[in-house]
């Protein structure tokens, strides 16, 4: 029976240009990996909106902005050559980038540890200042816990991912719900936030991923792409937070809560096209294309506005009831933001030219990809949200994943160009 149906996923997919029984039983995995996730989120969304006050739950939300921006210094670039280097056998590639990561993640320790001095002599907060060198000792752990995901996405193991992913989202949600309920702080719900995802997934990443490594073989030009793309990548992280940054800093807790929310359930359905770049990636790791076969990405790229269009006209129809019975304390101040913001939504098919840059290791036009949506961000946000406050950092992502769309499209016509 399971014969005849691959037998017939492979016709349909021979017709379609898709490897279908590879992206149907990877593509399931992960997306159960999504379900679980989103679920994991769902839970924490309705908890903290419902149960924590607009203060708490927007300084939460600030720290994990600085404690992202921060992690510039663990490498993320270094992940997507991971996946690159294990699904051509260079197994021995992933301890090499941990270290890589752990070393270069020391810079964002000395950065908690500068954080912490300011809290503690301008600030007079002795509480937050204990709490940050806490944060700096185990930042490098922080910053390697989450590498195994890479391994498994390079090794196609997609089952093992999806069950190490659950477990840590089950303990996340078990325990930063019991802070909220017990004793709510925002400081508290950050280190029990990293405190898990060390334990849980550092521990993986470091230990049991051992019995998973078949060979020693490094690919180091790996390791100098991995750097590359986390140099090109620098502007990229900072533009995922400077918004909220800005906003918690300069208008307030409240205002990054509202923002948040308003933001968070069309950022989730943009994540549900992440299984998109883990199984393209490795697939295209091991393929050629040229400017003979150039056009089948390009029709992948049409055709996934189709769904993409779907989901946002049913999050445009749902949202309101969503946000009546889930979110009912930010119904009137984020339910708008969150309609208009949906639309950025028709930006995510870049991610199948982006995969494709990456598997060829083509940093240039990654470069323009990253600088074109960051330079946006980062110019922008503090310009429109000083004039328009959370109207306009929705109205600066909108623009930005646009241009970036455009940008993508543009640099894989052009890198088929003879020179």
């Amino acid at each position: 029976m399971l014969k005849k149906i691959n037998y017939k996923l492979r016709i349909a997919g021979t017709k379609i240009g898709l490897d279908l029984p590879y992206f149907v039983k990877n593509g399931f995995w992960l997306s159960l990996g999504h379900g679980v996730d989103t679920i994991k989120g769902v839970v924490l969304s309705v908890v903290f909106t419902n149960f924590l006050s607009k203060s708490i739950y927007g300084e939460y939300n600030l720290y994990l902005s600085i404690l992202g921006i921060l992690t510039i210094f663990a490498l993320p670039g270094m992940n997507q050559s991971i996946i690159q280097a294990v699904s051509r056998g260079y197994d021995g590639t992933y301890f090499k980038a941990i270290i890589t990561k752990a070393k270069w993640s020391i810079l964002g320790t000395i950065a908690l540890i500068g954080i912490a001095i300011y809290f503690y002599f301008f600030k007079s907060d002795a509480q937050i200042s204990i709490s940050l060198i806490m944060l700096a000792v185990i930042f490098p752990l922080y910053a390697i816990s989450e590498t195994y995901q890479e391994f498994f996405a390079g090794k196609k193991k997609f089952r093992q991912l999806v069950i190490v992913s659950s477990i840590f989202g089950i303990f996340s949600m078990i325990g930063l719900t019991a802070v909220v309920f017990l004793y709510p702080s925002a400081l508290l719900l950050l280190l029990v936030t990293v405190f898990i995802q060390i334990i849980i997934l550092g521990g993986f990443s470091l230990i049991a991923m051992r019995k998973y490594i078949t060979n020693n073989k490094v690919d180091k030009s790996n390791i100098i792409f991995g750097k590359k793309l986390s140099l090109i990548g620098v502007l990229d992280v900072i533009a995922n937070h400077i918004d909220k940054l800005i906003i918690g800093i300069f208008i307030g807790g409240v205002d990054l809560a509202i923002y948040q929310v308003a933001i968070m359930l069309p950022d989730y359905l943009k994540t549900s096209f992440a299984p998109i770049t883990r199984t393209f990636l490795p697939k295209l790791s091991n393929m050629k294309i040229d400017i003979n076969n150039k056009d089948e990405l390009k029709k992948n790229f049409f055709k996934m506005f189709i769904p993409v269009a779907a989901m946002i006209i049913i999050f445009l129809i749902t949202a309101p009831f969503v946000f009546k019975y889930v979110f009912p304390k930010y119904l009137d101040q984020s339910l708008t933001f969150a309609l208009v913001y949906s639309l950025s939504i028709l930006a995510s098919p870049l991610v199948i030219f982006h995969s494709y840059f990456v598997s060829a290791k083509k940093t240039k036009p990654i470069f323009y990809l990253k600088i074109s949506f960051s330079l946006i961000i980062v110019i922008l946000s503090p310009i429109l949200i000083y004039y328009f406050h959370i109207w306009g950092a929705i109205i600066t992502r909108i623009i930005a994943r646009t241009v970036a769309l455009i940008v993508s499209y543009v640099c894989y016509e052009r890198s088929f160009e003879k020179k």
